[in-house]
């Protein structure tokens, strides 16, 4: 995982070549405070070293925010730029909090948090949510995590019938397993959680559509006895950054969506993640969900 570390010398070069692309900040207006949730989701989402301990032993919650400044320096990976970026170019301030992925879904329906960036889109989702974007849209897989020992191999998707698959509670892979009424799910308060039932023998494998969390989760210390399956579902499905409907008019939510297609354009997508050392995903104009092409 080295590799996807934050760079010192990469952070510097990306922040002098964005210096150039700030004359769109918004200035003299202003500033918007939001409430942002961040976690750790290699390698597009990294906290740092100490930080990724503490969520760990919290199931993913860290109790103190963190201003964007201090976000800098903790908060590694082109998604926590890119949101950055954002504000600077529209008038908007952050101030991070470090959720779990269900926790942080709880608290944008409740209108506690503003922001969280890199989800899917569901209708559910959308109850309360825009869909900016979207970021990402290569290709994926699921990934399952057990004890081949005790259960065999997983070589097929048929495979999947009758076992108990962990995930953490409101996360999403593949519509044709999250939503395949022959498939049991068993949902947990956060990744961790459903790791331990996993190697408990509560749940039969693990599942995951981040290879590299799935990857380090399988080179915890109790996880040992945990191998990753011969077969992986693969799929497609966009990322987006969802912004609070309570807290976002539907044209503010454009404006961001606009934004998000002219950091693409300008190159400001590609200094970030090469920073990071990334590959730049291509930006999908079709698969927005706020400006759909052919409509109104």
């Amino acid at each position: 995982m080295q590799k996807y570390l934050w760079r010192p010398m990469a952070a510097l070069a990306v922040g002098l070549a964005l210096a150039a692309l700030y004359a769109t900040s918004a200035s003299g207006s202003e500033v918007r405070q939001l409430k942002t949730a961040f976690r750790h989701l290699p390698p597009a989402m990294n906290l740092c070293c100490y930080l990724a301990r503490v969520a760990e032993e919290n199931h993913g919650n860290i109790g103190l925010p963190l201003s964007d400044r201090d976000a800098q320096s903790l908060l590694f990976g082109p998604v926590r730029e890119i949101v950055s970026e954002l504000g600077k170019r529209l008038g908007l301030s952050f101030e991070w909090h470090l959720k779990s992925f269900s926790r942080s879904l709880e608290e944008l329906a409740s209108g506690e948090l503003d922001v969280l960036p890199y989800l899917f889109v569901t209708k559910e989702r959308g109850e309360y949510l825009w869909f900016a974007g979207p970021l990402e849209a290569e290709d994926r897989a699921v990934y399952f995590l057990l004890k081949k020992e005790h259960h065999g191999d997983i070589t097929k998707f048929a495979d999947l019938y009758g076992l108990k698959l962990a995930n953490e509670k409101s996360t999403l892979t593949a519509a044709v397993i999250d939503e395949n009424p022959d498939i049991i799910i068993q949902r947990y308060a956060s990744r961790e959680a459903a790791l331990e039932a996993v190697v408990n023998g509560h749940a039969d494998a693990l599942i995951d559509s981040n290879f590299h969390r799935i990857a380090e989760l399988s080179k915890k210390k109790r996880s040992e006895e945990l191998t990753l399956s011969s077969y992986k579902y693969e799929f497609v499905r966009p990322t987006f950054i969802g912004l609070s409907k309570s807290r976002f008019s539907e044209a503010e939510a454009i404006k961001i969506d606009l934004a998000i297609e002219k950091m693409f354009e300008d190159g400001t997508m590609t200094l970030m993640y090469k920073g990071a050392g990334l590959p730049t995903p291509k930006y999908h104009r079709e698969l927005s969900e706020l400006r759909p092409i052919g409509g109104n």
